[in-house]
């Protein structure tokens, strides 16, 4: 039996998210004890998977290496176009359900507010982002 399989060891990993959140994921691996696990960006909750002996709890966003405004302004542009895009399919989602109000359940119900209140966050972020695209 090889020493792989009977110590954990960990590899970091680094990648760029869509919402072009530089992320840092450290991943503990053991031979023959890694599983599909599946971790969630920070930044936007998109989910991500990978092959680990546990789970995958440290994440971290890194800073990304832009020194030029041009990057940083395409970077935050990028972000506000993705965020955007988020809201319009919530919105379109909690339409739909609004046009069926009084038919909705409890469940439902809540659902609902909690999207709309989701909604409501994420035109806070696209504020925030246009105010710090305004000053670079």
């Amino acid at each position: 039996m090889s020493n792989s399989a009977m110590f954990p060891y960990g590899e970091n990993n680094q990648f760029q998210c869509e919402c072009t959140a530089h992320l840092t994921v450290h991943i503990t691996k053991q031979d023959g004890h890694n599983e599909t696990e599946e971790f969630y960006c920070p930044r936007c909750g998109k989910d991500y998977k990978a092959r680990a002996s546990m789970p995958i709890s440290d994440i971290q966003i890194t800073p990304p290496l832009l020194t030029d405004p041009l990057d940083r302004k395409m970077e935050i542009s990028s972000y506000k176009n993705n965020l955007e895009r988020k809201v319009e399919d919530l919105s379109v989602e909690v339409a739909q359900m609004d046009q069926r109000r009084e038919t909705l359940s409890v469940d439902e119900q809540r659902y609902m507010n909690a999207k709309e209140s989701e909604i409501k966050d994420l035109q806070a972020q696209i504020n925030r982002l246009k105010n710090m695209f305004a000053r670079l």
